[in-house]
């Protein structure tokens, strides 16, 4: 660090004085407090006379940069602390922040030559480390690291903006340093594999990977990232241009983002957001005090319907564009009515699908997937909401270990289990700011016409934001009514219409509250009325028009229309674009309403019909994405008077896509199907999707366990033996063969004794899978003939396959390589007959592996490269594993050469 002045190096000597000017350029042109001084020049032990030698420093300070300017005074006092001014082509900060974001811009407008040449006349303005010979604490010295990951942030986008513009060669050995020097970062090593691909270097590129690989699992335990693995794969299949890793970040790119939309009445609470924002972007907490770890938590208490997913919703896209590797949302639905609280397994689940890793790798226990979605978030700025905890316990697991992400948290308890977090807690609102809100709704002129009624209406809403939002919906959506008409009706409408109820359910138990809900609840009209009463049915976190038509038992169009008029008068909820969702007191409202309400009793039940709707909604989409597989599906009565699928469902991608949205309702209507009494929708739903769950193996055991308990008590052999099959699918996808094998017996029992020849077949094969798994591949073997010959007599060439490659697979391990090979090429040709790419994947892989034992490298990797397309097609993690395997045999058996570890 160095001030010139002429072309002059001014003098700063004294240690105190450089950190001290450091910190006040850190923030140049703002105010720095005393304290924050303090922290930064002495760091976590000032002395007692610290403040005194603060002034001394700055009055030095001040010698030196005034006495060579011809100007004001450059540090300036301000009230609590001391100011910097420098213009933005003074400070090499201001100019590199403004030469990246005019880069950032000019890739985002697609013109990469400008935005080279931003980012390398950024770049050019580092020479070493930030602020070096200046030493610093507290939360200047956060601040330096931050930097630091900001200017790597920049030569990232300046190697991809250059590697897009075709300019390979000269950036291998600029590339290398950078491993050099960050080790642990993948997404370089991902730019260093494609620089050497491109420039013909395909063995030093593979070798590259080895090295990151081997690096990563001997120091942090974890595989590469799949972008990194993606562009592996390309390279491997011999792509001329394969795509790039995605950068972190990557502003060419849309994040992920889920956040609610933020309510544009925001009303009330501009002091907490303020506060908040000023205590994420410095680091320290809401008392002053600085913050330990570079890890930002901000946790939000009150009670229900205060506002606090509000703020975090308002202050998360406030701060958006600080987070640019995404924003994602989660209700962990802690004091959601009549719902458990969410799992921290489960909810990590969510989070690592949100951030793109597969189902397939995402492992079975809470602390394994807590370690994977650190090692997800390592090296990029993403801000998370995890909203309506029920405890300190729960949301621990869910917090990253990576500097620069931000994590909010709502709860109604105060959270004072995490450690270093902030801690907000919200009361009502003031008298002025509910009135504030209110107003700002009714915009007429009506609330000032008659203050004092207003201060009653305010008054009976407990100055709650929810109960203030409901009841100036209501007075805006009658014109004609006076504020002191809405008071009165207020002040009688703390009994519900049906003749009484007290809304004792309602946790905070406020009859002024529930005197809003219910006069909100009294001016819909009845369809309304009935589909806010129904919605309280739904077992799932959200809804989209078609399950609700399919509750209401009418057409979409109009139940579309009623969500929205739900949406507008505050008693609904839109997170997302077409699904909608209740806040919890309103869902404990409906379901209070909801309870011995049985409206058209000649059609079926609401229950019913939903589950009507996923089973034959979800029957078709599977349909779709496994059209080879129906024949092991069960047959879908034609469901009763509700709305049909979803439009377009037959479509593999809209059938995807529909899968993937509607995975936790899926799963929560199954256990709704098993705890209504109703065993024909519990296994219709879970043997209809098998086979889209069986590969999420943690969803699949969940499911199988209800519907093979349900299939026990209703005595249905053949029903029975279809779920014990798949649950022991899932058990060994789990890594329990000794519980699939148990399993698989009970399948085949049952499928004798009702006659299922197919049934029996495939109990074989996954007895044999078993057996093999528990080292008796004498005992598997014979289970893969026995289902061989079931295969046969039945004609079912899916059987056959998959029992020639399981049967092959062990030939191959006894290294019978004659008759394995046999087998996976009669498994190939079954495969391409039915459209199976899993048959087809194995049989690939299988002959690949036989022709690497034989020595036929050429053929090997033709057979693995095909693999791998039906590897990841599938998205079968036990395949992929494997062909990767062969492949990595492949190329250590053809000559790559060893790369010293200076070229890395």
């Amino acid at each position: 660090m160095e001030v010139r002045h002429e072309g002059a190096a001014l003098p700063l000597r004294a240690v105190r004085q450089r950190a001290l000017l450091a910190a006040l350029l850190l923030s140049a042109n703002d105010v720095v407090s005393l304290d924050r001084l303090t922290a930064a020049v002495w760091g976590e032990d000032p002395p007692a006379s610290a403040a005194a030698n603060l002034r001394t420093h700055v009055g030095r300070l001040r010698q030196v940069l005034d006495g060579a300017g011809d100007g004001g005074p450059r540090v300036v006092a301000r009230s609590g602390g001391y100011l910097i001014g420098v213009a933005p082509e003074e400070l090499d900060l201001l100019r590199f922040e403004a030469l990246a974001a005019r880069g950032e811009r000019a890739l985002r407008e697609g013109e990469h030559d400008l935005a080279a040449r931003e980012f390398e006349a950024a770049l050019a303005l580092w020479r070493g480390e930030v602020a070096q010979g200046a030493v610093l604490g507290g939360w200047a010295g956060a601040r330096l690291v931050r930097l630091q990951e900001r200017r790597l942030a920049v030569s990232e986008q300046s190697l991809r903006t250059r590697l897009d513009l075709g300019r390979h060669a000269g950036l291998v050995p600029e590339v290398r340093q950078l491993v050099l020097e960050h080790p642990l970062r993948e997404s370089l090593y991902g730019l260093l594999m494609l620089a050497l691909h491109r420039t013909g270097s395909q063995a030093e590129a593979l070798a590259t990977y080895d090295r990151l690989r081997h690096t990563l699992r001997d120091e942090l335990g974890i595989d590469p990232p799949p972008e990194v693995r993606k562009l592996w794969q390309g390279i491997l299949r011999g792509d001329p241009a394969p795509a790039p890793p995605e950068p972190i970040p990557e502003p060419r790119s849309r994040p992920r983002c889920d956040l609610p939309y933020d309510i544009g009445d925001f009303t009330g609470r501009a002091g907490e957001l303020d506060e908040l924002a000023l205590t994420v972007k410095q680091g320290t907490d809401t008392t002053g005090a600085r913050m330990p770890t570079a890890v930002s938590v901000a946790a939000i208490d009150g009670m229900a319907g205060v506002g606090k997913t509000t703020l975090a919703v308002r202050l998360a896209h406030h701060l958006a564009e600080d987070y640019p590797d995404g924003q994602l949302f989660i209700d962990l639905h802690g004091f959601t009515p009549e719902r458990s609280p969410l799992p921290p397994a489960v909810a990590l689940e969510r989070l690592l699908r949100a951030m793109g890793v597969p189902g397939e790798v995402i492992p079975e226990s809470a602390e394994d997937r807590a370690a994977l979605w650190r090692a997800t978030l390592a090296g990029r700025r993403v801000l998370i909401v995890l909203d309506n905890a029920s405890d300190s316990a729960q949301v621990t697991p869910l917090l990253p270990g990576a500097r620069g992400c931000l994590t909010l948290i709502t709860s109604r308890r105060r959270l004072v289990g995490i450690s270093s977090a902030a801690l907000v807690s919200l009361d009502v609102l003031t008298p002025d700011q509910s009135g504030a809100l209110f107003r700002r709704i009714v915009d007429d002129g009506r609330p000032d016409r008659d203050p004092h009624a207003t201060a009653e209406v305010l008054a009976r809403c407990g100055h709650l934001p929810l109960a203030v939002r409901l009841a100036a919906a209501r007075l805006r959506h009658r014109p004609a009514w006076t504020v002191s008409q809405l008071a009165a009706r207020l002040s009688d409408g703390g009994r519900l219409s049906d003749g009484g109820q007290r809304l004792a359910e309602l946790r905070d138990d406020r009859s002024s509250v529930s005197a809003v809900f219910a006069l909100s609840y009294q001016h819909l009209t009845p369809p309304q009325q009935e589909l806010f009463r129904l919605l309280a049915l739904h077992p799932g976190p959200d809804i989209d028009p078609y399950a609700a038509a399919a509750l209401m038992g009418r057409p979409v169009p109009g139940v579309q229309d009623l969500l929205e008029e739900l949406v507008d008068v505050h008693l609904l909820q839109q997170a997302t674009a077409g699904r909608y969702r209740f806040h919890d007191l309103l869902h404990a409202y409906a379901a209070v309403l909801g309870r011995g309400e049985e409206p058209e009793a000649a059609r079926p039940p609401a229950p019913v019909r939903l589950l009507d709707h996923y089973l034959t909604t979800a029957a078709a989409a599977m349909d779709a994405v496994f059209p080879f597989d129906r024949a092991r599906r069960p047959a879908v009565p034609p469901p009763g008077p509700v709305p049909g699928p979803v439009p377009g469902i037959g479509e593999h991608d809209r059938a995807m896509a529909w899968l993937s949205a509607e995975h936790a309702n899926l799963v929560a209507a199954c256990l709704l199907a098993a705890e209504s009494g109703l065993p024909g929708h519990t296994t219709g739903l879970a043997a209809t999707l098998a086979r889209h769950l069986n590969p999420r193996a943690h969803c699949g055991d969940a499911l199988h366990s209800v519907a093979l308990e349900t299939a026990r008590r209703q005595g249905d052999m053949a029903v029975q033996s279809l779920a014990a099959y798949n649950l022991g699918q899932v058990r060994d996808c789990l890594g329990h063969p000794e519980q699939s094998y148990a399993l698989m017996r009970e399948s085949l029992l049952l499928a004798r004794e009702s006659g299922d020849r197919l049934g029996e077949g495939y109990a074989h094969v996954g007895l044999g899978r078993a057996r093999r798994r528990t080292g008796a591949p004498d005992e598997a073997r014979s289970h893969f003939e026995s289902a061989l010959t079931y295969g046969r007599q039945t004609g079912d060439p899916l059987l056959q396959g998959y029992a020639l490659n399981a049967l092959a697979r062990v030939q191959r391990e006894s290294h019978d390589y004659g008759a394995a090979r046999r087998n996976h090429a009669e498994a190939a040709e079954l495969g391409r007959g039915t459209g199976d790419p899993l048959i087809r994947g194995h049989a690939a892989n299988g002959l690949g592996h036989v022709c690497l034992a034989l020595d036929h490298h050429d053929e090997a990797r033709r057979h693995l490269t095909e693999a791998l397309t039906f590897a990841l097609h599938t998205g079968e993690q036990e395949l992929l594993n494997e062909v990767e395997a062969g492949l990595e045999s492949w190329h250590s058996r053809n000559l790559i050469p060893e790369v010293p570890s200076t070229a890395v």
